[in-house]
C-alpha cells in the first residue's frame, strides 16, 4: 500500500554511470568492443531514492555532485524519476563520479570509478533537510559521504525514524561512525567480509552483532540474502529470474527494505520484498532503467512467493 502523506530520504553517492554490454568481460589487456552503451544515472543512494519512487513513494535526495556537465545530467535524472533534489548540493570546482560499468551476458560488471576528494569535504548547507528528515518514514543512507549523512541520521535517530545503512567496503573508521546511528545495517558481502575479517557470511554477521546494535543483515547476489535474528541467522532465497544486469541490485534491494520497514514489516519480511524488488532489477538492463514498480512487484511475489 502507499501512503501519499509520507515521504523518504536517501542520503550518499549520485553518479552518471557509462554502461558497456559486451558478450564477456577482459580478462587481460587490449581493445574490446561492446555490442551496446548507454548513460544513465548511479549512485547507491540516488539509486535506492529512484526504487522508492518507482514503489510510489515520496522521495528526497540529498547528496552532492560536481559543477560540471555530468552534475546537471545527474540532477535532472532523478528530477525525472521523481525524486526530490532540493538537497542536492553543487560543490564548484569538483567533478561528479562518471563510473564505467562493463557488464557481460551474463549480466555480471565490472565497474570502474573515481571520485574528486573535495567532493565530500564537509557537510555544507545540510541543516535545511533536517526538518523534512525528522519528518520522514524513514532514511536510507550509504558510507560515502560521512560528513553529510553523520547529520541526517543523528536527526532521523533523535526522531525515532529506521534507518537503513547500506555499508559496502568501506574503511572500518567510517562504518563505525554511523553504524551507532542505524536500525538496520545491511552488509555488501565483500563490505561484511571486510569489516569483520570472516569469510563465511554467516560467522560474519553474528561477529557484526558482537560490536553493533540493531538489525544486522549481508546481501549475497544470487544467493539471496540472510538477516541475523536473536536465535540465529536467517537465509532469505533470491528468486530465481533470467539475469540481464546485476547493476544497482543491491540499491534496488536497500530502498525496498526501508519502505517494507515503514509499512510496519520485521526484517525477514522487509528482506523478502526487497530482494523480490532486486530479482526484478535484475532482469532489466542499466542500474536504475531496470527498478520496479510496486504493482509489478506484486505481480511477481504472487507467482514467485
Amino acid at each position: 500500500m502507499v501512503h501519499l502523506d509520507r515521504h523518504f530520504i536517501a542520503i550518499g553517492t549520485a553518479t552518471l554511470d557509462r554502461v558497456y554490454q559486451m558478450q564477456d568481460l577482459p580478462h587481460e589487456g587490449g581493445k574490446y568492443r561492446a555490442h551496446a552503451y548507454l548513460e544513465v544515472g548511479g549512485g547507491i543512494a540516488a539509486n535506492a531514492a529512484v526504487a522508492i519512487a518507482r514503489l510510489g513513494e515520496r522521495v528526497e535526495f540529498i547528496g552532492r555532485v560536481g559543477s560540471d556537465a555530468a552534475g546537471r545530467h545527474i540532477v535532472a535524472g532523478l528530477a525525472a524519476e521523481r525524486v526530490g533534489t532540493r538537497g542536492v548540493q553543487i560543490i564548484r570546482g569538483t567533478r561528479s563520479v562518471t563510473p564505467a560499468v562493463l557488464v557481460d551476458a551474463s549480466g555480471e560488471r565490472i565497474t570502474v570509478s573515481n571520485t574528486d576528494p573535495r567532493l565530500y569535504d564537509g557537510a555544507g548547507g545540510i541543516d535545511a533537510m533536517l526538518e523534512e528528515v525528522e519528518r520522514s518514514a524513514g532514511v536510507m543512507a550509504d558510507v560515502r559521504w560521512i560528513a553529510g549523512a553523520k547529520i541526517v541520521l543523528q536527526a532521523a535517530r533523535r526522531a525515532g525514524r529506521p534507518v537503513v545503512l547500506d555499508v559496502e567496503k568501506a574503511p572500518r573508521a567510517a562504518v563505525d561512525e554511523l553504524a551507532p546511528l542505524a536500525s538496520h545495517l545491511l552488509f555488501s558481502r565483500p563490505g561484511l567480509e571486510f569489516y569483520s575479517g570472516q569469510a563465511d557470511p554467516g560467522r560474519g554477521l553474528l561477529a557484526v552483532r558482537e560490536v553493533l546494535d540493531g538489525v544486522v543483515g549481508v546481501t549475497l547476489g544470487g544467493d539471496g540474502a540472510l538477516i541475523a535474528t536473536g536465535t540465529g541467522v536467517v537465509h532469505i532465497p533470491a528468486p530465481a529470474v533470467k539475469v540481464v544486469d546485476t547493476t544497482g541490485a543491491g540499491d534496488a534491494f536497500h530502498g525496498a527494505y526501508v519502505v517494507a520497514v515503514a509499512d510496519g514489516a520485521d526484517a525477514i519480511e522487509a528482506a523478502r520484498f526487497a530482494s523480490a524488488v532486486a530479482a526484478l532489477k535484475c532482469t532489466r538492463l542499466g542500474g536504475r532503467a531496470g527498478l520496479p514498480t510496486r504493482d509489478e512487484v506484486e505481480d511477481f511475489r504472487r507467482l514467485h512467493g
